[in-house]
């Protein structure tokens, strides 16, 4: 069963390893980053155990967070996206997401993207709103969230398409 998972465990952390020595020094406009190692948690296998899935969440995110020194901003929003999974694919796929025979390579490149750019983000959102952390500039947080998000998820999604190929 181990074997199963060592390697999309070894690719989770050959993301988190870019993230923190490449992606985090792409600095679009001084503030945006694309967060590339969340493809680990939005394609984490779908029959993992509910509380294996949100530990290692929470780990991979306190990771980012560690290097970072970032205060746990990253693991708490990995976290709350681990959680929101979920319900996040049941409400995209409907009646085709049956969790003991889904597979995310037999799904059509639009239900991907539109579940890859909702928790993006929910993951920016959540994120940014803890790292700004004042109601006040709740005009700076949407246009950070927004931009963010729009960013991560061409990265995202340019990778998932040079991975399928």
């Amino acid at each position: 069963m181990l074997r199963n998972y060592l390697p999309k465990l070894f690719i989770g952390l050959v993301l988190l390893a870019l993230q923190l020595i490449v992606f985090n020094y792409i600095n679009f406009m001084g503030y945006i980053n694309p967060h590339i190692y969340l493809i680990a948690i939005i394609l984490a296998p779908i029959n993992l155990k509910r509380y294996t899935y949100l530990i290692c969440s929470f780990v991979y995110g306190l990771l980012s967070d560690i290097v970072e020194d970032t205060g746990g901003i990253h693991a708490i929003s990995c976290l709350i996206l681990a959680y929101c999974r979920p319900i996040l694919l049941k409400s995209i796929f409907g009646i085709r997401f049956d969790p003991k025979t889904f597979k995310f390579k037999n799904t059509t490149f639009v239900d991907m993207s539109i579940m890859t750019l909702i928790m993006v983000f929910t993951y920016e959102m959540i994120s940014t709103h803890l790292e700004v952390f004042n109601l006040s500039l709740w005009h700076i947080s949407l246009q950070r969230t927004l931009v963010c998000t729009l960013c991560s998820f061409l990265c995202i999604s340019i990778s998932l398409l040079l991975a399928k190929k």
